[in-house]
C-alpha cells in the first residue's frame, strides 16, 4: 500500500444526485411546495439557486423546532425522524400545492 492520494477511490458526490433531482423538477414543468427539516434544507438552497426556480416553486416550509413541526403537521408531537414523519410532511406539502394551484398560482 503506497498511501498516495491516487490510490483512493473517491466516493460518489452526493450533490450530483441532488442537482439531478433539481434539474428533473425544473424540466417537469411542475409547480411544487416543499417541506423539509434538518439536513433537507440543503435542497432548498439548490432549488432556489437554480435558474427558473420561480417557475417551479410555489412554497417552501422549514418547520425546524418541535412546535413549528407540530403546527405544520397540525398534530401534536413528538415527531421523530422517521418515514412516517416524512410521509406526513409530504402530504401537507401536497395539500399546500393543491390549495395554491386552485387559487391560481
Amino acid at each position: 500500500m503506497s498511501g498516495s492520494a491516487d490510490d483512493i477511490t473517491a466516493a460518489p458526490d452526493p450533490d450530483t444526485g441532488l442537482w439531478d433531482c433539481v434539474e428533473a423538477i425544473q424540466a417537469s414543468g411542475a409547480k411544487v411546495c416543499l417541506a423539509v427539516t434538518g439536513g433537507g434544507s440543503r435542497a432548498v438552497t439548490w432549488l432556489l439557486n437554480h435558474p427558473g426556480a420561480s417557475r417551479a416553486v410555489l412554497d417552501i416550509r422549514v418547520p425546524y423546532c418541535d412546535n413549528a413541526l407540530e403546527s405544520f403537521l397540525q398534530r401534536p408531537g413528538p415527531h421523530p425522524v422517521s418515514a412516517e414523519t416524512a410521509r406526513l410532511m409530504a402530504l401537507r406539502a401536497y395539500q399546500c400545492s393543491v390549495d395554491l394551484h386552485a387559487a391560481g398560482d
